[in-house]
């Protein structure tokens, strides 16, 4: 996370050095992040066996400095741990220091944020995208259920894990000062006119004239997101924060590249509306929008996956083999029965160039056929010793005379 630069440079909740203990508990080890709304430092969990790396998070001086922010800030933070949503951060613990210092702390990821990502890669694909937004969706999903607005959803605050699986996986983070619209948190909540929190160039128009908030706050912000993640950068910048603000309020939304499928592009525009009822009602119906455009190219993927598996799964020496010549629809080609002739032409054995790949006939019957066609000398004298009738046993033919004789004299030469 990087500071904005309206924000004072200098903050006491910053000066905490490496070794001091927060609470008895938690070792700080470095300081890793700053935020509008505090500092992430890497602990050590002194309680735990063995040992865990945990985030913890001090909250700036500007929002302790009273005790009503205090009230207000442990009244939502236990709202925040009821949170269980695997691609949402666990809260595990939070409290005041004794130099009044709100701490929280969370889980330790082991990744990078989106904004990092973004930075190395600039702009993402649309499938990548489409899989990150679609996963907040989710998070998302269990917080509005349980009447909690994030308010500050950025980049920074999206973490892909690294994950040994195929898949993407992230997780939403900085719940800690979310606001609490509903539930019994709410009915005592303590609320400042005029206070506007949260990151000007994701925030929704509503968000940054002050007014109440909803779910749909957090669809416009999103959708601003993924216009970052496609187009490598927020979709307004300005020296002054208020200056960014009013963009939200009065600019259009800029176009997007033409790289960015229609469909997609359509989803993010229905998020960024000016007016909360011109956008998607709630995140469910933006989870919807945003399934139904990834599903066609996850059955394109799954279907290529699935046609090379069948392909490198069939063992060798099996009847027949699938091949992308080959579709479901046709039927293997049996093998034929052996003719009375065992000296049949080879290319009968074999199906044409059209259907390269598919055998008919196995392999031990071809190898018994050649055996037949070319039996050793040696075979036939092991038989006459067993039964020494000549004539019997003989297959020569009786138009070479001069070859018999000598062939049963050198076999009689063996027996005797």
């Amino acid at each position: 996370m990087v500071a904005a630069k309206h924000l004072e440079e200098h903050d006491p909740a910053s000066d905490f050095r490496v070794g001091h203990v927060i609470g008895d508990r938690y070792r700080i080890e470095k300081l890793i992040a700053a935020g509008g709304m505090g500092f992430v430092y890497l602990a050590t969990d002194l309680k735990q066996t063995p040992q865990q790396p945990v985030a913890l998070k001090i909250m700036r001086s500007s929002l302790q400095r009273d005790p009503i922010a205090i009230e207000r800030f442990k009244r939502e933070v236990r709202t925040v741990k009821r949170l269980m949503h695997p691609n949402t951060i666990e809260l595990i613990d939070y409290g005041v220091t004794e130099d009044g210092f709100m701490f929280l702390v969370m889980e330790w990821l082991y990744g990078k944020d989106l904004r990092e990502i973004m930075r190395i890669k600039k702009n993402l694909s649309a499938l990548t995208t489409t899989r990150v937004a679609l996963q907040v969706s989710w998070s998302l999903s269990e917080a509005h259920m349980k009447g909690i607005i994030h308010r500050d959803l950025k980049p920074e605050n999206i973490f892909i894990m690294h994950n040994n699986g195929p898949h993407l996986r992230i997780k939403v983070v900085d719940f800690g000062l979310a606001k609490v619209v509903s539930g019994p948190e709410s009915a005592q909540q303590i609320t400042r006119g005029g206070v506007v929190c949260g990151t000007p160039e994701y925030m929704s128009p509503e968000q940054a004239k002050g007014e109440q908030l909803d779910g749909r706050s957090d669809v416009y912000a999103l959708g601003c997101v993924m216009y970052a993640m496609l187009e490598g950068d927020a979709p307004f910048r300005g020296k002054k924060a208020i200056d960014i603000a009013m963009m939200h309020i009065n600019n259009p939304f800029p176009q997007m590249s033409e790289n960015v499928p229609q469909q997609l592009r359509d989803i993010i525009l229905k998020c960024v509306a000016k007016k909360p009822s011109a956008r998607y009602q709630n995140v469910n119906e933006l989870a919807i929008a945003l399934e139904a455009f990834l599903d066609p190219i996850e059955c394109q993927r799954r279907e290529a996956i699935d046609a090379w598996t069948v392909r490198r799964s069939t063992p060798p020496g099996g009847e027949y083999m699938c091949t992308p010549d080959v579709t479901p629809a046709k039927k293997p080609i049996q093998a034929k029965e052996p003719e009375a002739d065992p000296v049949e032409p080879a290319v009968k054995r074999y199906t044409p160039a059209s259907q390269k790949g598919v055998r008919k006939v196995r392999s031990s019957q071809l190898a018994a056929e050649r055996a037949a066609r070319h039996k050793p000398f040696s075979s036939q004298c092991i038989r006459l010793k067993t039964n020494p009738t000549l004539h019997s046993q003989s297959k020569l033919k009786p138009a070479e005379p001069q070859k018999r004789e000598g062939f049963l004299k050198r076999c009689l030469g063996k027996i005797l």
